[in-house]
């Protein structure tokens, strides 16, 4: 034998014996002790109660909907997951291998082909659209030509959201969760929500790839931070200004791992938001507090996943239900 063979012991028959009554023994008393220590009133909870608990989650209120659904929009692309307007209320959807370009009463303006599947949008004021794919930055001419191209620093990137503001255009990337800030030339001008613990900033919790960002009619930068259900918002040097947090599966709060999945803030500063899980479409006011509810969850298929949103000049709110492949349409207030 060498050093490095196990050492082999061999039991008699009445060793395995005894050992055995001895194991059972001791299984028989653990049993007695749970049984004695189970309380007598517990109650025991019916098959199926989690659904019921979740039927009655997606109930809402009628005194809490609000505004009006007009016809939908064939999304015009195949995988639609990306959305954004123009300075023209034109439509963008992006897709697997396409970006659709609509007017905005939904006709099909144009068509650009693009390399792979778009994860995000937006549009510049001068109608360059800045496309986000998975690892990778590419600005497109509105006639669908490539004008640049860049990808962000690291080797993990997940893209989820872009927004374009003045000579800036932030981008949230989920797989190193933080906002990147990049000149228009695609050089990099910041880092924002980085952890830095003499800044007093934590980072931001991000359990999937829901990470989403938007720009308001100030200009100022408000960013999700969907592990904690809280929206930030932030200077262009990436300082936090303000924030408020929802959280609760109640209508009032965002529940689950990641929400809200989606954001799109009005011209009087107010927020929609969308929610995976629970699928909600919601306002709330500039503070933070519940307005109403747009969309309730029987609206969607139940296994129906970022609902992108966008909000165009005429005050109209667009929802991408990526399930139907089609853009809802809201109206509020005045007809």
């Amino acid at each position: 034998m060498t050093q490095n063979q196990p050492k082999i012991v061999v039991e008699s028959r009445p060793q395995r014996w005894l050992r055995f009554g001895i194991g059972a023994a001791l299984a028989g008393l653990a049993a007695v002790i749970v049984w004695l220590a189970w309380p007598r009133n517990r109650p025991v909870e019916p098959a199926g109660s989690s659904q019921l608990d979740l039927v009655a989650l997606k109930q809402v209120d009628p005194n809490r909907m609000m505004g009006r659904e007009q016809s939908p929009v064939p999304a015009q692309v195949e995988g639609p997951h990306a959305l954004a307007v123009d300075s023209a209320n034109r439509i963008y959807v992006g897709g697997d291998s396409a970006i659709a370009v609509l007017e905005p009463d939904g006709r099909l303006l144009r068509r650009l082909p693009v390399e792979q599947a778009v994860s995000c949008l937006a549009v510049g004021k001068g109608g360059d659209i800045v496309v986000g794919y998975r690892d990778r930055i590419v600005v497109l001419g509105a006639d669908g030509i490539v004008k640049s191209g860049w990808a962000p620093p690291g080797s993990n990137a997940v893209l989820t959201s872009v927004a374009v503001a003045g000579e800036d255009i932030f981008v949230a990337d989920a797989g190193q969760r933080l906002v990147w800030r990049f000149g228009l030339d695609g050089r990099v001008q910041g880092r924002i929500g980085a952890k830095d613990p003499a800044r007093d900033i934590s980072g931001f919790i991000v359990p999937s790839p829901y990470f989403d960002l938007a720009i308001g009619p100030d200009g100022a930068l408000w960013v999700v931070d969907p592990g904690r259900h809280q929206l930030t918002r932030y200077s262009p040097e990436g300082d936090p200004i303000s924030s408020w947090q929802r959280e609760g599966e109640d209508i009032e709060g965002f529940s689950g791992c990641c929400n809200p999945s989606h954001i799109a803030i009005r011209a009087d500063g107010s927020f929609v938001t969308s929610e995976k899980g629970l699928v909600r479409i919601k306002i709330y006011a500039a503070t933070g507090a519940l307005v109403g509810v747009l969309a309730k969850p029987d609206h969607f298929a139940a296994e129906t996943r970022g609902i992108d949103l966008a909000v165009d000049g005429n005050g109209r709110i667009l929802a991408l239900d990526p399930d139907k492949a089609v853009i809802l349409v809201f109206k509020t207030g005045g007809r």
